[in-house]
């Protein structure tokens, strides 16, 4: 079984005795590395999985389980250091790595880290696309509880779930907004240029159906490409910090064949 471990700050992970880790991943995109941990300093997002768990010790997978889902809630996610759509990122690539192994540990990590970013909900559309109303394409309830049917009878993880479940969720929004669009395949959405201040970091993230192929691309007013995610993949996500208050054009192309409903989230 796979631990997240979100270490966003300095932390030391040591190890003693049969307790040995190892990176198996680094939730960036393109990046894989493994090490070996004893005492040693990392900072980044990691992915360990435990040696320990094979014999199921079920006061280690506890202490395991509940350092990961404390560092996972540390302050400084929620702060400037992690943007917020970055964060909503991670947590679905959390999420589908929890799917593709059946381990509601990385799911529950994804529900959190999603409940903790405040979005707002506005009303907009592409040039190609139609505005629809709804919640955003995958929310931390339907997170939940995915890992809540993969957790069966595991009396620990059914108990982080359902505190997680019953936390408090930020109040009013007054950063990242969304808006839901449905966009017909082989097709692209232009939307009206947004403004984004100078000197400040810009985020622009585009999260669909799973299975699905979305490019997103972001043009400066003179038509300059600032910024493209384009690989092969239902989410995508743009981040850069304009010199100067700025109007920036947003592009969203279906490269598959059918309709996708998606969201797209800007701060």
């Amino acid at each position: 079984m796979c631990f997240v471990l979100q270490v966003f700050s300095d932390f030391l992970l040591a190890s003693s005795g049969p307790l040995r880790c190892h990176v198996t991943s680094l939730v960036t995109k393109g990046f894989l590395a493994s090490a070996q941990l004893n005492g040693t300093r990392w900072r980044g997002n990691l992915i360990l999985e435990t040696d320990a768990l094979a014999g199921e010790d079920p006061m280690l997978r506890a202490s395991l389980l509940a350092l990961s889902l404390a560092l996972s809630a540390m302050p400084s996610l929620a702060s400037a250091e992690v943007p917020p759509l970055r964060v909503m990122e991670l947590s679905r690539q959390l999420f589908e790595a929890g799917q593709a192994a059946r381990d509601p540990l990385l799911m529950v990590t994804a529900a959190r880290l999603r409940k903790g970013v405040s979005l707002e909900a506005v009303a907009r559309a592409g040039s190609a696309g139609e505005a629809v109303e709804g919640a955003a394409p995958l929310g931390w309830e339907e997170m939940l509880e995915a890992a809540e049917a993969a957790a069966g009878e595991d009396a620990a993880m059914l108990s982080v779930i359902g505190d997680i479940r019953a936390s408090a969720t930020k109040g009013v929004s007054t950063g990242p907004v969304y808006s839901i669009s449905r966009l017909e395949g082989n097709k692209t959405d232009t939307y009206q240029p947004f403004p984004f201040d100078g000197g400040k970091y810009a985020e622009v993230y585009v999260e669909g159906a799973r299975d699905s192929d979305l490019n997103l691309y972001v043009y400066d007013a003179q038509g300059m490409l600032v910024c493209a995610d384009t690989d092969v993949s239902e989410v995508a996500y743009c981040g850069w910090r304009p010199a100067e208050s700025a109007d920036f054009t947003v592009m969203v192309e279906n490269k598959g064949a059918a309709t996708n409903r998606y969201s797209l989230m800007t701060n």
